[in-house]
């Protein structure tokens, strides 16, 4: 994994990863994050609970934008080998990310990384789109999966590491109030009609979905409940694969993150624990990504 990023700007602890820690410790400390100002953060947490979701500039993220360029550079180089885009979760900088991201998360959500992270690397030219519609999480009492102000127990930060658009693929959503089944829970009887086909038979939904273009750096918070997904591009968009990674975050009370005793791993966790991490999410959601039955044995070993 040395051998890959090294030369795309990638490290793996003990080969440059203190200098990396370094640089975004710098970074987070610019004190540009708009967020963090009280108004705009009330503003932010009010769009979550009112629309589901909410979109952040990279001028408010400010996430180190070497490390997001480092991580693209890394996806592309990950697929052209043969690997999923996952597989960044090898690298510091992915790490280091979700340390920022996780400051953001805690503050507009009050929920802390959970560890359900992916990254995909959508080239439009080979038939390929992001996922299919669908919520993130399915609770039997849907109601107990929100806090009694309305704030979520389950958020998924979204960051676009390349230019996500409608002509290469971005994420589209429905808005809460036009989306009977964020609150009241989707039927999942044998005999009951898909949840995306029944919000679609409404105009008023179809009208309200929103395509949700972002730059490098930009980022998507929605909640557990958002219907949500990635859209199929153009195979002559002219502007490459759409890259992204996404960081999954929970109430720990409501679903226990994945890594134990993340305190103790946190920021730059022991390698294999983020090759196990990486591999144990590939398999979890391999019928999203259709891998081959060869890289469902490699991951598995």
């Amino acid at each position: 994994w040395r051998r890959i990023g090294a030369p795309l700007g990638l490290h793996v602890s003990g080969s440059g990863g203190a200098a990396a820690l370094d640089r975004a410790t710098s970074a987070n400390q610019m004190g540009g994050e708009v967020w963090r100002q009280g108004e705009r953060l009330a503003q932010l947490q009010a769009q979550i609970k009112r629309d589901g979701f909410v979109s952040l500039a990279p001028s408010e993220l400010c996430c180190d934008a070497r490390a997001v360029a480092a991580l693209r550079r890394g996806a592309l180089r990950l697929t052209a080998l043969g690997w999923p885009a996952t597989m960044l979760l090898l690298f510091d900088e992915a790490w280091l990310l979700l340390a920022h991201a996780s400051r953001l998360m805690l503050a507009l959500t009050g929920c802390s990384p959970s560890f359900d992270t992916l990254a995909w690397c959508v080239d439009p030219r080979d038939g390929q789109a992001g996922f299919a519609p669908h919520r993130d999480r399915q609770p039997a009492d849907v109601a107990a999966s929100f806090r009694a102000d309305g704030s979520p127990r389950y958020a998924t930060l979204w960051l676009a590491l390349s230019e996500a658009t409608p002509e290469n693929s971005c994420m589209h959503l429905v808005p809460r109030r036009h989306d009977p089944g964020y609150d009241a829970g989707d039927d999942h009887s044998p005999e009951a009609e898909d949840p995306l086909q029944l919000l679609l038979r409404r105009d008023d939904a179809v009208q309200a979905i929103r395509a949700c273009p972002l730059p490098p750096g930009g980022g998507l918070v929605f909640t557990h409940r958002a219907m949500h997904w990635g859209s199929k591009g153009c195979d002559d968009n002219g502007k490459g694969p759409r890259v992204s990674i996404s960081f999954g975050c929970s109430d720990p009370g409501w679903e226990a993150p994945y890594l134990a005793r993340p305190d103790e791993l946190l920021p730059l966790p022991p390698v294999a624990a983020r090759a196990a991490l990486a591999a144990a999410q590939l398999i979890n959601y391999h019928e999203r990504f259709a891998f081959s039955a060869k890289m469902l044995r490699l991951l598995g070993r």
